[in-house]
C-alpha cells in the first residue's frame, strides 16, 4: 500500500468548556472561557484545505457550547470540506436545524448506557439520556449522518448489547464501542471476562446476522487472546497490528495551547510535549517536517508504546472506507 503522507482529517478542539460531569473525561463541568475564534479558525481551515485537508471534526468540551459553531461548521462546508461534531448530545435537538443548513455532514455523540438511569449516572447530567437520543432521532430526519461512541468496561459491559439493540432501533448509522481508559488499573474477575468474551461473539457476529448495527473497528477488548490479556491485565487497549496508518490521515489540532498532533488519542494519554509540535494559526501547517517525523515514529512505534487507542483508530486501514465525516 502506498504511504500517504498529506492528512486528510483534521480534528480540532475549539473550547474546553463543558455541561457534563462523564466520570471519565478530564473536562469534566469544565467553566474554561477560551473558545477558538473565528479569525483563526478561517486562518486554520484555509491552510488545511490548500494542504488536502477534506474533513474536519469539531470536538472540545461540548463544542455545542461554542457560540460560532454553526458558523465554523458553514465555512468549512463553504470550502468543499465535510464537517462533524464530536458532542454530548444535551443541546442537539435545539441546534440540529441549523446545523443541517449550514452543511454538517455528521454529528457523533456519546452514549454509555441503555436508559437514562445508566448513563446520566455515568455522565453525571440529569436528562442527558433523554436529550440524547430525541436530538439523534432529529438528525435522523434531517439526514444527517449519525454515529454513537461507547465507552466500554466494567461500569457497563452488561448494557452493550441492549446499547446495540437501542441504537439499531433508533437507526444510528455507526457505532464505535472503544474500550475505558484511566490512570489506574482495572479490575475484572474471571467471571465477568467470560461474560464479556461471550457477549463479543454476539456484538459483532451474531448481532449484525439479525441486522443489528455492527461496532466500528477492532473488537473493543481485543481481537486475540494476547490483546484481551493486556486490556483485562493492563488496562491497555488493542492497537493497530504492525503498523499504524491512521497518524498519516489525521491531525489534531488543541485550538487553545497551540499544539498540533499526528493522532487525535495522543492528546489524553502520552505527555503532549513530547508527541506535539507547537503551532499557533498565523504559521499554521499539517505538513511541516517536525510532524512529519512524529507520523512516521507513531506509524513503526505506536503500536507498541501507545496505551490510549480507539477501536476505530486500531483497526484503520486506510482504504478510504474506514470512516467518513
Amino acid at each position: 500500500m502506498e504511504v500517504l503522507l498529506v492528512p486528510k482529517y483534521l480534528f480540532i478542539r475549539i473550547l474546553e468548556a463543558c455541561n457534563a460531569g462523564c466520570f471519565m473525561c478530564d473536562f469534566r463541568h469544565s467553566k474554561d472561557e477560551y473558545r477558538l475564534s473565528k479569525e483563526e479558525y478561517y486562518k486554520i481551515l484555509t491552510r488545511s484545505f490548500e494542504e488536502g485537508i477534506r474533513f474536519v471534526r469539531f470536538t472540545g468540551g461540548e463544542p455545542l457550547k461554542h457560540e460560532l459553531i454553526i458558523d465554523f461548521v458553514s465555512i468549512a462546508t463553504s470550502m468543499g470540506i465535510k464537517s462533524s461534531i464530536i458532542s454530548n448530545g444535551y443541546y442537539l435537538t435545539e441546534y440540529a436545524e441549523q446545523l443541517k443548513e449550514a452543511g454538517l455532514s455528521q454529528i457523533i455523540v456519546s452514549i454509555d448506557g441503555a436508559t437514562a438511569l445508566s448513563h446520566n449516572r455515568f455522565r453525571q447530567t440529569p436528562d442527558l439520556f433523554e436529550r440524547a437520543i430525541e436530538g439523534l432521532k432529529k438528525c435522523k430526519e434531517l439526514k444527517i449522518r449519525t454515529r454513537v461512541n461507547t465507552v466500554a468496561g466494567p461500569h457497563n459491559y452488561e448494557e452493550l448489547i441492549r446499547i446495540q439493540e437501542l441504537l439499531t432501533n433508533i437507526g444510528v448509522d455507526q457505532w464505535e464501542l472503544s474500550a475505558l481508559k484511566l490512570n489506574r488499573p482495572l479490575k475484572y474477575s474471571e467471571d465477568v471476562r467470560q461474560r464479556i468474551i461471550s457477549d463479543i461473539d454476539y456484538l459483532y457476529n451474531v448481532g449484525p446476522a439479525q441486522g443489528l448495527l455492527k461496532p466500528m473497528g477492532k473488537v473493543w477488548c481485543g481481537q486475540t487472546e494476547e490483546e484481551r490479556t493486556r486490556y483485562f491485565e493492563k488496562g491497555i487497549p488493542p492497537t493497530p497490528d504492525n503498523v499504524c496508518n491512521y497518524v498519516y490521515y489525521v491531525r489534531y489540532y488543541d485550538a487553545k495551547n497551540g499544539y498540533l498532533f499526528p493522532c487525535s488519542m495522543l492528546p489524553h494519554r502520552i505527555d503532549r510535549h513530547e508527541t506535539n509540535v507547537y503551532m499557533k494559526p498565523a504559521n499554521f501547517t499539517t505538513i511541516s517536517e517536525e510532524m512529519q517525523e512524529k507520523v512516521e515514529f507513531f506509524s513503526k512505534n505506536g503500536c507498541n508504546i501507545c496505551q490510549g487507542c480507539s477501536a476505530s483508530a486500531a483497526g484503520f486501514v486506510g482504504s478510504g472506507e474506514d470512516w467518513e465525516c
